[in-house]
């Protein structure tokens, strides 16, 4: 038999957890306006990181993003599916074709981007026009005890 206060309990959690799921979508979203006004904010004043009276941390976090630049517009697919095969040659001819799968290792890329900007090397210019490249910085928070 079916017990009726096992399905009450059941719709009860599912439209608590759909409630909660609301919620933490918006505290994601506003943290996540925060974190980059609050970088800005940051950089504005020289600071790095500060500690709050409470104990917390918050520090500056950069990022460094690594796409590669799809082979013209996708229209030839309606748009959807994106061509790198262009990107992949210049990989290739840089002698970075190892990192190449059936689909690119972003993080690999975005490590050996940042180490060439770190080294002061320069990404060769035929790989560079199929990269678009951007930082982030955002403020953590690191819990206190």
């Amino acid at each position: 038999m079916i017990d009726p206060a096992k399905i009450h309990r059941l719709i009860e959690l599912r439209r608590r957890r759909d409630e909660l799921d609301a919620l933490l979508k918006e505290c994601v979203k506003e943290e996540d306006a925060l974190s980059l006004a609050l970088a800005e904010d940051f950089a504005e004043s020289g600071l790095q990181n500060m500690k709050t009276p409470t104990g917390e941390t918050l520090y500056r976090h950069r990022s460094l993003n690594v796409r590669l630049v799809p082979d013209g517009d996708g229209a030839e697919n309606g748009g959807s599916d994106k061509s790198y095969t262009a990107a992949h040659a210049a990989l290739e001819a840089a002698g970075q074709g190892w990192m190449i799968k059936p689909a690119v290792a972003w993080q690999t890329l975005q490590s050996w981007v940042r180490d060439a900007e770190k080294n002061g090397d320069a990404i060769p210019p035929e790989v560079a026009d199929h990269l678009k490249t951007w930082e982030e910085y955002r403020v953590r928070v690191r819990l206190g005890s």
